[in-house]
């Protein structure tokens, strides 16, 4: 019962069917290895994309390392954004918002420059064009919160979430991106001191909803239930 982007892993020389993908697609690594990087995810337009070949991609391209999914395109505007929110047991801890420093390009555009397309916030490019600081920033945003606690509950006996979550500039209706469950996720005192930098530092993450007040509470709340 939670949207989520239609996904599936890629075949070279499948026909993936528009009317049940969409006009544009996205490929993106399947390796955790090459996901947590950023610059992998790639744009391209459905009805070509059969005709997509290793050869046709440069030296080094993610397509040329590691499976990929191919994944329905949610269009979040011209500068592609995205919401994680880190959930405990259901609750946040903290939620931050990610957008691109630069813009997608035109979707009427030809497919050699949709290919091109910068379609993700942590893509190198994007990295180097933030000379403000504002790719990441905290924001809480209620509907995104609430979203992300319908997502949690799809997991129960996972307590820790890292809840990636976009909305579609069309109408606002929101989709769950992934979860990633395996850990990788506490930014509040990981090796991502960079992300911590650019959302304000530790203290501001932790003082957007009390991360910790709020931790003891969840975890008290969840031991008198299972206790009981």
């Amino acid at each position: 019962g939670i949207r989520t982007p239609l996904t599936e892993r890629f075949a070279f020389g499948k026909v993936y069917d528009e009317e049940k993908w969409g006009e544009l697609l996205i490929l993106k690594p399947l390796s955790l290895t090459l996901t947590s990087k950023g610059g992998s995810v790639r744009l391209f337009r459905t009805r070509s994309l059969h005709h997509l070949k290793t050869s046709d991609l440069p030296e080094g391209h993610a397509l040329k390392k590691a499976p990929a999914l191919v994944q329905q395109f949610v269009d979040t505007g011209i500068y592609p954004s995205k919401w994680r929110v880190l959930s405990l047991l259901g609750e946040p801890l903290y939620s931050a918002y990610s957008v691109s420093a630069l813009p997608r390009t035109d979707l009427t555009a030809d497919d050699a420059t949709i290919a091109d397309s910068i379609v993700e916030p942590r893509a190198p490019e994007n990295k180097e064009a933030d000379i403000h600081g504002l790719r990441d920033r905290l924001v809480a945003d209620e509907e995104v919160l609430s979203f992300a606690r319908q997502i949690h509950a799809a997991f129960p006996s996972i307590p820790l979430l890292g809840i990636d979550v976009l909305r579609r500039e069309q109408d606002g209706a929101l989709f769950a991106l992934e979860v990633n469950a395996g850990g990788n996720v506490w930014h509040f005192s990981s090796y991502a001191k960079q992300h911590r930098a650019r959302l304000g530092g530790r203290q501001s993450m932790v003082d957007q909803f009390g991360a910790w007040a709020a931790a003891a509470r969840i975890l008290v709340r969840a031991t008198r239930e299972l206790a009981s």
